[in-house]
């Protein structure tokens, strides 16, 4: 019932009395809850849903005391919730789950949880309050320039501060939130704020089924006008979730394969794969991504520098064999242009244009630019502009510069 509410808002609302009086008995016979709760008793579960039905016991026995089994309804719940704390959020508040907008409602699940059990005079869950300030602190910092969540993986644009707004109503949140440069070394997240550019690397864990292949992604801001973009996720009954906003190619990566015929085999054990923060400054990072496959093996080291206006992204590749590598850069939804020779990208955003440069050190050939599904700020589907530059080699560099 709260989850209809929560889904149907203000027109769920306007049910009659007599609808709500039958909504509450159902929810209040005794031997369906009953029964209903008992699969719950003896196992665990992971992810968001198993984390609704332990809020949702603590609601049924926190608003309905006079249930037979009302105490154990918010021992199991606390217990679901308290579990999935403990292994789903991550030190650094980052969530498992691997999506931005997917962390919000989860951070509320847990608030509703704290509230229900504060409001009622119940015992709190050890290390509750904790591990909301944490989710939080994660959530704001991570939020794009504009204020929404960023759209990687399978998460959508919502306002981030809107948010924050209702939460602080009722939970005791800063009032602020620092906006500066920060290493999420635990969800492997990193922002790098300058004057004028923000740079968001998003190489979360990919235990999640929410989570995207292709990382260590990264997106840039030119203030708050998005420059790189990732190509988001549609809704995932369209067949466009699986065959394109679900690949490497996707995002602004490096996609790697082997030039010999042999070793781009199918079947066999699955590629292993490692990624690494190496190191972080505020102006500065470096993260490795490393790769073990059947019969062969690569590094790829990626560095992302910013300046006040400018922001350098060099990739270096050394493999065990030789091999191709194609470089992605997805563009703003805005108009883009080759020039000269065609290693120099030009965007027209509203502040004015902003320049991608292959630099030296680049081995790649010129960008070619095509067109791609992606994800606009609406949550509706837009065609974003891609550049593409391949190389071959055992030893592959690509560099470019972002400049306003």
């Amino acid at each position: 019932m709260i989850h209809n509410v929560g889904l149907g808002g203000s027109s769920f609302m306007k049910r009659s009395t007599g609808d709500w009086c039958t909504k509450r008995s159902t929810c209040t016979a005794p031997v369906p809850l009953q029964e209903g709760v008992q699969p719950f008793a003896n196992q665990t579960g992971h992810g968001n849903h198993f984390l609704q039905h332990g809020t949702a016991l603590i609601y049924t026995g926190a608003l309905f005391p006079e249930l037979p089994g009302a105490e154990d309804f918010i021992a199991l719940g606390k217990s679901i919730v308290k579990e999935q704390l403990d292994r789903e959020i991550l030190p650094d508040g980052g969530s498992i789950e691997g999506s931005p907008s997917y962390s919000h409602f989860i951070a509320r699940l847990y608030v509703d949880a704290y509230l229900l059990l504060k409001d009622n005079k119940l015992p709190a869950i050890p290390g509750l309050k904790q591990g909301i300030l944490r989710q939080y602190r994660h959530l704001a910092a991570m939020a794009s320039p504009k204020g929404l969540t960023l759209q990687v993986s399978d998460s959508y644009a919502m306002d981030v501060a809107r948010d924050l707004a209702i939460v602080r109503n009722v939970f005791p949140l800063p009032k602020s939130y620092p906006g500066r440069s920060v290493c999420f070394g635990d969800s492997r997240m990193v922002v790098l704020r300058g004057r004028e550019v923000s740079v968001y690397v998003d190489a979360m864990p990919d235990e999640s089924h929410h989570i995207h292949p292709g990382k260590p992604n990264v997106l840039v801001y030119a203030g708050d006008e998005p420059v790189l973009i990732d190509s988001g996720c549609s809704s995932y009954d369209r067949e466009l979730w699986q065959s394109w906003y679900r690949t490497e190619a996707a995002h602004n990566v490096l996609t790697v394969c082997p030039v010999a015929a042999k070793l781009n085999k199918t079947g066999g054990p699955p590629p292993v794969s490692t990624i690494t923060i190496k190191s972080y400054s505020p102006n500065r990072m470096v993260i490795e991504h490393r790769v073990e496959a059947d019969g062969w093996s690569y590094t790829w080291l990626r560095t992302v520098a910013i300046a006040d206006r400018a922001v350098t992204i060099q990739d270096k590749v050394t493999s065990s064999v030789a091999v191709d590598v194609r470089q992605y850069l997805h563009l703003a939804p805005v108009n883009a242009v080759l020039t000269g020779d065609g290693r120099r990208a030009v965007l027209q955003l509203q502040r004015g244009d902003v320049v991608i440069d292959q630099m030296s050190g680049h081995d790649g050939g010129a960008f070619e630019l095509s067109y791609t599904p992606a994800m606009g700020p609406d949550n509706r589907v837009c065609i974003s502009n891609q550049l593409t530059s391949c190389a071959q080699g055992k030893r592959v560099g690509m560099k470019v510069r972002i400049k306003l």
